[in-house]
């Protein structure tokens, strides 16, 4: 669960602002993903980071809060 999240949040963070879903209902809808890892020490939150940044790398001068 917290790896299928880190890549979400990844993917979400690749997409440019601009980009919104269409007004098929309603208006435009930005694309927003909030993700929390929340476990005990050692439940594996900073394994799944790890794991999801070699699964999708990023451009780091298009994403917004990415940690260096």
């Amino acid at each position: 669960d917290a790896l299928l999240g880190v890549v979400l949040a990844r993917t979400c963070a690749s997409i440019p602002p601009h980009l919104v879903l269409p007004p098929i209902i309603g208006t435009h809808a930005s694309l927003n993903t909030f993700v929390a890892l929340v476990a005990p020490s050692g439940a594996g939150k900073s394994s799944a980071m790890g794991c999801g940044a070699e699964l999708l790398s990023l451009n780091p001068n298009m994403v917004i809060g990415e940690e260096s």
